[in-house]
């Protein structure tokens, strides 16, 4: 789907219709969550207190693929390739599986294999001329070594979304992050795109679930997230800008493997519902989920930017990037160790 240059200028107002468009269906969502008692009850791993509406995510991704079906007809195609049918279809079918799931929790086996089914028809389905990890290696490695990571980033993602807030401003960070390195870049075809509506939906989300959050993504909403902002980031390695999406979701991936390996060497079942995230830890000491966000939202600003100077300082960008995450991670350490301290 290439994108001609004078699209470029109007990719503001895709982002002004996307957004206002999630902005009012979201609020719907919210009296339909209510009217049917979609609701989630504050238990010992939650970060909220009484009831919460679930099913947020319903909204964002209807924007999302509406808005992407609608492009092929601007861009003057009149349909998609095999590999968007594909992304497509997975990310309606993750999305129903979550719905289920969110109704009536599933068998993790269950979830994990159909999340392997969407990644691996996606990966199938990619030239495969490129390589996603730029080292000497055959395809089918780089493909399995990708496609863990992608079933990681999904799950982690999911893990993730634990307070207001906080999943739709890392959406709306790494969806940012590929769109200006896909314009730096010059990157044709969809991506540019298809990261302008996330960015328009997710931003008409975020008002509904700031804290206090009205209504929370759900898994029907983090974990086709998951696995679309993903495909984004593989777009960019796949054009030979791996740094840059790694870099881009940086701190969800830091905070939730560290916690997953910490959690491992004590022996604890990794699967099990907790609420040992750093963030969650923080919220734990008494801080509001805004406090901790914006740290976040501020800590991507910059995520973003070192993205931007991997594009000709990889080094630096790596060394900026790992110290970002860190001094993140410590303040949010601080925030959690400060109840301690407390009379």
């Amino acid at each position: 789907m290439p994108i001609e240059n004078n699209l470029f200028q109007g990719f503001w107002w895709i982002f002004l219709l996307s957004f206002f468009v999630s902005f009012v269906a979201t609020r719907l969502m919210v009296s339909i969550a209510l009217r049917f008692n979609w609701t989630a009850k504050s238990n010992a791993r939650s970060s909220h207190k009484g009831q919460l509406a679930f099913g947020g995510g319903a909204s964002v991704l209807l924007v999302i693929l509406v808005g992407w079906a609608l492009g092929y007809s601007a861009f003057g195609q009149i349909l998609p390739s095999l590999l968007e049918v594909s992304v497509l279809l997975s990310i309606i079918l993750l999305a129903g599986v979550s719905w289920l799931d969110d109704l009536r929790p599933l068998p993790p086996a269950t979830r994990f294999i159909l999340q392997l089914l969407a990644i691996g028809v996606v990966l199938f389905l990619l030239p495969r001329e490129q390589h996603i990890i730029p080292a000497e290696m055959p395809l089918i490695a780089d493909r399995l070594i990708s496609g863990f990571f992608w079933l990681w980033f999904i799950n982690l993602f999911n893990f993730m979304d634990g307070i207001d807030g906080l999943a739709g401003v890392e959406t709306l960070a790494i969806s940012s992050g590929v769109l200006f390195v896909a314009l730096i870049i010059g990157m044709a075809g969809d991506v540019p795109y298809l990261a302008v509506i996330v960015m328009g939906a997710i931003g008409g989300f975020l008002p509904w679930n700031w804290h206090h959050a009205k209504i929370m993504l759900g898994d029907i909403g983090s974990i086709p997230l998951g696995f679309l902002l993903g495909y984004l980031l593989i777009q960019l390695a796949l054009s030979g800008y791996l740094l840059a999406a790694l870099i881009l979701p940086a701190y969800f991936a830091t905070d939730a493997s560290v916690t997953l390996i910490r959690r491992l060497l004590k022996g604890e079942k990794f699967l099990q519902p907790h609420a040992t995230h750093f963030y969650q830890r923080a919220v734990q000491a008494g801080f509001g989920h805004d406090r901790i966000v914006l740290r976040v939202a501020i800590a991507n600003v910059a995520l973003i930017a070192c993205a931007m100077v991997s594009l000709n300082q990889p080094m630096l960008a790596l060394v900026l990037a790992v110290g970002i995450v860190s001094l993140l991670i410590f303040i949010l350490i601080r925030m959690a160790k400060s109840k301690a301290q407390k009379p």
